[in-house]
Parts: C-alpha cells; structure tokens; sequence
C-alpha cells in the first residue's frame, strides 16, 4: 500500500501526485499548462480528441490552400500585375499570407500528427508519458 504524504492519503496503483495541481491524479500522463489542468484518467480521452480535431483541421486548412499555394509557385511569376490572368493571386500580400498559412499549417499539421500517434502507442500499449 502506497500513501501519498502531501495529500495524507492512500494512493493507489498508477496514481501520481502533481506538484503543480497538488493534488494525485489517477494515470497521470502530464501537467497541461495551457489549460493549467492534469491530462489523466478523467480527460484522457478528451486530450485525445483534441489531438485528433486539431490534426483534422490542420490538414483542412493546408488541403484548402493548397490550390492558391500551387498557383502562387507555377502561374503567376511575371513581373507585371496587369498581365496575369484574372483567376490569379495579383496582391502580394495575398501571396505571403497564403505561403505563410501552408508552411505554417503543414508544420502543425506535422507535429500534431507525431503527437497524435504516439499518444494513440500509449494508448494501445496501456502506458503513459510518466
């Protein structure tokens, strides 16, 4: 029997006191700052979900802009703005922001996905981060 000396209780199996929240979180998998809350056996699946939704919608966004960031690269590469076709980016400002939003949602998109799938090991393998 294990017996947490912060909290003054008995701590079962898989439970983990977080100096954080000061409080034992039962499979505890880490202290989330952003939400300032335990990921742990209450809201795995959720920390889950979001994972999955944010990863969803990355791939959204670069699969929805992919489009304009082709025509930026291939089309309109001439130097004046009054010959390019009228289905064209003619704003360069427009251009930075579409090559900015790809780059920026593939990166994400990248990383949520590494994230996602260790997690979803862990979950297959019945472990956590701790």
């Amino acid at each position: 029997i294990r017996y947490c000396d912060r909290c003054q209780v008995i701590k079962p199996d898989r439970c983990h006191h977080c100096s954080a929240c000061d409080m034992c979180v039962l499979k505890m998998d880490h202290h989330c700052p952003w939400v300032n809350n335990c990921v742990g056996f209450s809201n795995y699946k959720f920390f889950i979900l979001f994972l999955a939704y944010s990863l969803l919608y990355c791939l959204f966004i670069a699969a929805t802009v992919l489009q304009y960031f082709i025509k930026f690269w291939t089309l309109c590469r001439r130097k004046s703005v009054e010959h390019c076709p009228k289905n064209e980016l003619k704003d360069t400002h427009a251009k930075f922001h579409v090559l900015f939003l790809f780059f920026v949602a593939a990166m994400f998109c990248i990383s949520i996905l590494s994230l996602f799938s260790y997690h979803l090991w862990l979950v297959g393998k019945n472990r956590s981060t701790i």
